[in-house]
C-alpha cells in the first residue's frame, strides 16, 4: 500500500531538490537517488504495480518478490550531451532508484509478470507468495 509517509517523504525530497537547483544548478548534474512515479492498484486476483520509468534499459531493472515485500530497483543513465556550455532547464531526473511496497496480504509465487513497455513497468502480482523470487523483465 502507498502510505500517506510515503507520499509526503517524495514530495518534501522534490521541494529540496527545487530549492537546491535554485541555489546551485549544478547540484542535479551529480548522480543520487531518484523516485519514480508509481501506482499500486488492487483487484480481486492480483495486485498491479505501474511505474514510470522511461529511459531505463531493461536489463538494469531488478525485481523481487517475498510474500508481501515487492522491491524494485534500477538505473537510468544521464545522455551525455557533446559541447554543451551549460544546462538552462533541468527537470529530467537520473541514477539509482529503488522503491519497496508492501502489499497487505501475501503474494502468490506463480503468476508473476514483468512487462515493459513505451517507458512504464507494469507488475502483475497474484495474490499469495512464500518464498522469494527473481522476476524477469520482458520487453515487447
Amino acid at each position: 500500500m502507498v502510505s500517506e509517509f510515503s507520499r509526503i517523504r517524495i514530495q518534501m525530497r522534490r521541494l529540496m531538490d527545487d530549492m537546491l537547483y535554485q541555489v546551485s544548478p549544478r547540484y542535479l548534474l551529480d548522480e543520487r537517488n531518484w523516485t519514480p512515479q508509481t501506482d499500486v492498484v488492487e483487484t480481486p486476483e492480483a495486485f498491479l504495480i505501474i511505474t514510470e520509468i522511461p529511459g531505463v534499459k531493461k536489463e538494469d531493472i531488478r525485481i523481487t518478490v517475498k510474500k508481501n515485500l515487492v522491491h524494485l530497483s534500477g538505473k537510468r543513465e544521464r545522455i551525455p550531451v557533446e559541447k554543451a556550455v551549460r544546462y538552462h532547464l533541468m527537470e529530467m531526473e537520473y541514477g539509482v532508484f529503488e522503491r519497496t511496497f508492501e502489499l497487505p496480504i501475501t503474494i502468490e509465487d506463480e503468476g508473476i509478470e514483468a512487462q515493459y513497455r513505451d517507458g512504464l513497468l507494469l507488475l502483475t502480482l497474484p495474490k499469495r507468495l512464500a518464498q522469494k523470487k527473481t522476476i524477469p523483465v520482458v520487453s515487447e
